[in-house]
């Protein structure tokens, strides 16, 4: 996390997104169609930089000390303990957070003692030239107005160990206080604590605290272990305790679900499998356009000996080549894993030759195994030995060409076919496939109507958008898994899920980061509460009027958030106590 080019002696600033749990955008914009995790807005954050030797970086530099040392005859010290055990030497501190926090690198930088960091926000808070100008601390106006928050890195010390942060913005002053672990069912943490605590600032009346909680719970692995996450989060006013669960009759619930590819359950793993196969055609056919084997052609390229994924064609070849369904005999089942598992066998109702050829495609490692596939494919279909069965409705380029040399209108198959070609066909055989399989299931559950996919059909010679949207459709699938198999939800909920992810794919690129949120009936989702508890708990204590601003928020959550206080609470073994970490952070209209 690097700090920009400008220092006040030997502190820094770093501008970073403003953490999850210092934000109010839970509070104010929950019931927003907008609503997300991702941080719309940055803090600065003053530290000091370490004046700790940087480790060495040159083996070179290692040995000639070494020998520097041991001219005398020394005998040469072994640099580690030869009985050490290494086993766990990188142990993870714990699990991965669900909300991310402030981890400054504590090689590059460190935080300050109290009297520092309150003299330094005073020198800000007052205007400073020289402090304002050496750390390019612009002012919108006035000597008071800064675009961002303020803070300042606290080490607590000399008398302040759970005061971790000070600063301000717009006047309001801030503090950052963080204490804990504590168990859930700690007699130390009750909410008239916190009421207490909020009323020592400046002007708040207690008669008009008002009191909103938000709090965020995790569905954890349901049939099949995946790595995507299922959260669930509600906000409601009027707490009556702490960590009391949301009340049925009066809270807001949503769902937050952070897919992975190819992760939530095996069906969808295949499927990332052949979408990896098209990236690594895609990757091909790039290098053929510009090759010289580009000069080539068909009938030049066939190979002595026939390679594994031609004989598997010639075992295509020796099928009934009609088609594997009625006309009108379209399928519709409310159960997902019967769509997922016909995709996962090439069993679709509208399944036809094209499908089954990429499903021997997509094994192929080059484009000499591509060439001796399609040189049996068309060779059997030239010779009338074979006539496929190709979909009217399919208009992908392999289905072009089958017609074209069934009805004698390309009559040179060898000729036309180049290797850049070959691959081409190969990519857009596997685009469509994929195109339809998702088709399929979506329509099969009754989650869309057909015209809702066209926007993502793969579109000829566009293969790297093609490609995109055929992510962005398994992405679709790897969510609705996900809710699905953990929350059980009706296909109802999930159609609104649908409908809300196609528009928010048909406007924005895909990105595996994203937490996509859904609203959800309280009443849908209040019984899988049962036995959990919250991951993050932040409860808001307020106490503003039009002119001053008095604000208490006391987040409990099992993430640790403050990497410059680590050392405070880190083991002999390297791992973080396990429990609730308090974090308060308090807001006023003048100085505490």
């Amino acid at each position: 996390m690097p700090g920009i080019q400008c220092s006040y002696g030997d502190v820094t600033r770093v501008d970073v997104p403003i953490p999850f749990f210092l934000r109010e955008s839970a509070f104010l914009d929950f019931d927003n169609e907008n609503y997300s995790w991702e941080a719309d807005e940055d803090i600065t954050v003053l530290v000091k930089c370490s004046k700790r030797p940087a480790p060495k970086t040159s083996p070179r530099d290692d040995l000639d000390a070494s020998e520097a040392s041991n001219i005398g005859g020394c005998p040469l010290e072994c640099p580690f303990d030869p009985n050490e055990n290494f086993e766990g030497t990188n142990k993870p501190i714990g699990p991965p957070p669900v909300f991310h926090g402030l981890d400054f690198s504590m090689v590059q930088y460190e935080a300050m003692d109290l009297p520092t960091c309150r003299g330094l926000v005073k020198k800000i808070y007052e205007g400073d030239e020289i402090t304002v100008h050496s750390l390019c601390l612009d002012q919108v106006s006035g000597k008071l107005a800064y675009t961002t928050p303020i803070y300042v890195a606290c080490d607590g010390s000399p008398n302040a160990k759970d005061l971790v942060m000070i600063g301000f913005h717009d006047e309001k002053f801030l503090e950052l206080r963080m204490m804990g672990p504590y168990k859930r069912q700690s007699t130390q943490l009750n909410l008239d604590l916190f009421l207490a605590y909020h009323q020592h600032l400046p002007n708040v009346n207690p008669v008009s605290v008002t009191r909103q909680v938000h709090a965020v719970y995790e569905k954890l692995h349901g049939e099949h272990v995946s790595q995507g996450k299922v959260f669930m989060e509600f906000l409601w006013n009027d707490p009556k305790s702490l960590f009391e669960p949301p009340p049925t009759d009066s809270a807001s619930a949503k769902l937050a679900i952070q897919p992975r590819p190819g992760d939530a359950n095996p069906y969808l793993q295949k499927l990332w499998e052949e979408i990896a196969g098209l990236e690594k055609l895609l990757d091909m056919w790039d290098s053929t356009k510009a090759s010289e084997a580009d000069k080539t052609n068909l009938s030049c390229s066939i190979l002595g000996s026939e390679s594994e994924v031609a004989l598997e064609m010639h075992n295509l070849l020796s099928l009934q080549a009609g088609p594997a369904w009625r006309k009108g005999c379209a399928e519709y089942s409310d159960s997902m894993d019967d769509a997922l598992q016909k995709v996962a066998t090439v069993d679709r109702h509208d399944v036809d030759f094209v499908d089954r050829v990429w499903n021997i495609l997509r094994n192929t490692a080059s484009w000499d195994d591509l060439i001796e596939c399609f040189h049996v494919m068309f060779k059997a279909v030239e010779g009338k030995m074979y006539r496929p069965y190709l979909l009217p409705s399919n208009q992908s380029l392999l289905s072009e060409l089958l017609k074209g040399v069934m009805t004698n209108q390309i009559t040179n198959y060898r000729a036309k076919l180049s290797p850049s070609l070959v691959v081409e066909v190969a990519l857009d055989c596997g685009l469509h496939k994929l195109y339809k399989d998702y088709a399929f299931i979506l329509g099969t559950c009754h989650l869309i109507e057909p015209r809702d996919a066209k926007a993502f059909l793969p579109q000829r010679r566009l293969y790297k958008e093609s490609l995109q949207c055929i992510k962005k459709l398994h992405c679709i699938m790897e969510v609705l898994c996900l809710s699905r198999e953990r929350l059980s939800l009706a296909m109802t909920e999930q159609e609104i899920q649908t409908r809300k992810l196609l528009e928010y794919f048909a406007k924005n690129p895909l990105n595996w980061d994203k937490t996509f949120h859904f609203d959800i009936p309280m009443n849908t989702i209040s019984p899988i509460l049962t036995g959990l508890h919250p991951v993050y708990w932040n409860l808001k204590l307020e106490s503003s009027t039009a002119l001053r601003v008095a604000r208490t928020n006391a987040v409990l959550a099992r993430d640790f958030f403050i990497g410059h206080a680590k050392k405070f609470y880190v083991t002999a073994d390297g791992t973080m106590p396990r429990g609730y970490y308090l974090y308060v952070h308090r807001v006023a209209q003048r100085k505490m």
